[in-house]
């Protein structure tokens, strides 16, 4: 195994992490050497010792190996409505956005009082295309819509950013009432008489950071909605304008959204989509987030897209392989991005060049926003240096480059430079997405072609 190196900065913070590991290799569902009882292959159903835990040494475009299912997220067990379908062929029957099951129910976080919640699992699809069930939360403000004609819906790709089953917005929703948005998106627009629908775009396999499931998801979750047999009495219907916004992690499901919406959903029409910290191309992101404080969630979202083409599992050294079925794979985004403290590289977890092997780099290319236009209006917008500080996570050049891809291909886009660095940048952008949003659902549109918005405050 390739030792764990740490700064003497980072001495208690390693020695918690390695502590945290071999607590969960005692467990009693490790016990045991490879190939038998307590074993990962015994799990799977295999007794042979080749299958077990211990490394293969393959390198990323083999095979998943056969432990992948010791690595994904623990089912949520506290909420039937979280349990998953397990007959694939009654799943793959389905068509898309089909309803599987609803209910209504309470938020019970603070700062969202006064409206109605409406929860729905639906069939998907994963990035190959192949059948999965995703969760949804509407939020219906509880009064009557005043506005002209039916009740617009924004859908709000949150930044979930996590690893865990109970990390997604539906069940923070009804089980964490202490989870509180900031800036407070979800409160505003309700407050504007606006709906707001929040699909869990991770999906099943908490896979953060893939790209095409997660656009997959958004627009299935729209489809879904507008199949909900109390959509009647919340002022929505199928004529409703659409609007769409996502930052951070939440930038990825939303851009992917906007761009696959032409193709996988022609009938999902967005008025406009506000796009910001959006991390577009994965292969910038090692030089600005891999052993730097951005490292837990750099670490994280390979770990996401690993789940998503678990052929990369393979990669993955024995001490990634511990901590991979350890307690960490049911991170949510706090503790995720508080460990980039550590500051470690992606290495410390895999295989020496495992960033230049050509399956992961190809997993990279597959996931690159800009290779089709939006069919709607965006707004991209990024913590710049122009203006000031700058992302020191998110390149802007990958945003830039999207810019000048949509824009070439025929889109309708606006980028906007803000203040910032990656997470006050959410707060520096918020006035102007609120308002670039309630311009669209209010019928005013957004100028043709492209162009450069300069900064003129808050």
């Amino acid at each position: 195994m390739r030792p764990v190196r740490c700064g003497s900065r980072f001495a208690v913070t390693c020695a918690a992490v390695l502590l945290f590991a071999l607590t969960a290799t005692a467990s009693p569902a490790a016990a045991g050497p490879p190939g038998v009882a307590g074993s990962v292959a015994a799990q799977a159903g295999s007794g042979s010792a080749e299958a077990g835990f211990a490394s293969t040494g393959a390198q990323p475009g083999d095979s998943p190996p056969p432990w992948t299912a010791a690595v994904m997220p623990t089912p949520i067990r506290d909420d039937p409505f979280f349990a998953y379908p397990d007959d694939p062929e009654r799943l793959a029957a389905r068509d898309d956005g089909e309803l599987i099951r609803h209910r209504r129910a309470g938020t019970v976080q603070i700062g969202l009082p006064g409206n109605r919640l409406h929860q729905f699992m639906f069939r998907s699809n994963n990035s190959h295309g192949e059948p999965i069930a995703a969760t949804a939360s509407l939020l219906v403000p509880d009064r009557p819509w005043r506005g002209t004609g039916p009740r617009p819906v924004v859908v709000n790709a949150a930044a979930i950013d996590s690893l865990g089953a109970t990390c997604t917005p539906s069940y923070a929703l009804v089980h964490k009432p202490f989870e509180i948005e900031i800036p407070p998106f979800t409160a505003t627009i309700l407050n504007r008489g606006y709906a707001v629908l929040v699909p869990d775009h991770e999906g099943p396999r908490m896979a953060y950071a893939a790209g095409i499931l997660a656009g997959h998801i958004v627009l299935d979750s729209v489809r879904a909605m507008r199949r909900l047999p109390a959509l009647p009495r919340t002022g929505i219907d199928e004529d409703s304008r659409l609007a769409l916004t996502g930052y951070s992690g939440g930038a990825i499901a939303a851009g992917w959204a906007a761009q696959l919406q032409p193709v996988y959903a022609p009938e999902v029409d967005f008025a406009g989509a506000a796009i910001g910290g959006v991390p577009a191309d994965f292969a910038l992101l090692p030089a600005t987030m891999d052993g730097a404080l951005g490292s837990g969630l750099f670490i994280a979202a390979s770990f996401g897209l690993a789940r998503e083409y678990p052929r990369l599992l393979t990669s993955l050294n024995d001490f990634g392989q511990t901590m991979a079925r350890s307690p960490a794979k049911d991170l949510c985004a706090k503790a995720l991005m508080a460990s980039g403290i550590a500051m470690q590289r992606i290495e410390t977890f895999t295989y020496p060049g495992v960033l230049d092997s050509p399956d992961v780099r190809a997993v990279m290319a597959e996931n690159r926003l800009g290779g089709m236009p939006p069919a709607a209006p965006v707004l991209l917008f990024q913590a710049s240096s122009s203006v000031f500080l700058g992302d020191e996570w998110i390149p802007e050049s990958g945003v830039i480059d999207l810019f000048h891809e949509w824009c070439d291909q025929g889109a309708d886009v606006i980028y906007a430079p803000v203040p910032g660095e990656h997470l006050s940048g959410g707060f520096t952008s918020f006035p102007m997405v609120v308002q670039y949003l309630s311009d669209r659902l209010d019928g005013v549109p957004q100028a043709p072609g492209c162009s450069r918005q300069q900064w003129a405050g808050s």
